[in-house]
């Protein structure tokens, strides 16, 4: 029997479960790029965000999330939040009946994602023009409402466990669309 190269072996596993992985149902969000309004959370006081949906798997996502925020209005202090998260789907229970291609008008309801990740904040000139980061750890829920086929209310409930930053608030909510 010959020998198998260690590239024949990689491809392989990739392949199958790559179609292992296929076989799930997946959940029904057409999420892949959205606009969101944050009230406490990553930013200080609040930021209007960009997301993206980088990687999609059939019970997860990865979401990337950037935007500018405000930190203080006496000071005029602007922020720069950056947020990566992996959402993993929770309510995936009585979900065999529905067709990922097409779902019935019905089987259109909330979905719940678990939120972890991390992130950054800059903060520009906070002290005499001096540039900081500060790290953010970032756990939460996000819920998904579909409006239409390609369309997504999402709103999200954040803690803050850590953070170096002493204005940070530990919570936080926020509010987007789809686009």
């Amino acid at each position: 029997m010959k020998k198998l190269s260690l590239l024949t072996i990689s491809i392989f596993l990739l392949l199958y479960f790559n179609a292992y992985s296929q076989t799930f149902k997946s959940f029904q969000t057409r999420y892949n790029f959205g606009v969101s309004l944050e009230f406490l959370g990553t930013s200080p006081l609040g930021s209007a965000n960009i997301e993206f949906m980088a990687l999609k798997r059939p019970k997860s996502f990865v979401n990337i999330q950037a935007g500018i925020g405000l930190i203080s209005y006496a000071n005029d202090t602007w922020s720069f939040p950056q947020v990566v998260t992996y959402n993993y789907w929770l309510n995936q229970r009585n979900n065999t009946r529905r067709k990922d291609c097409n779902p019935e008008k019905k089987e259109r309801r909330a979905e719940y994602f678990l939120e972890a990740g991390i992130g950054s904040l800059i903060v520009p000139e906070l002290l005499h023009g001096e540039q900081r980061h500060f790290l953010i750890a970032v756990t939460g829920l996000r819920t998904h409402f579909p409006l239409s086929r390609k369309s997504v209310l999402f709103a999200k409930l954040r803690f803050i466990p850590y953070t170096k930053y002493i204005y940070q608030q530990e919570f936080g909510m926020a509010l987007g669309v789809s686009l």
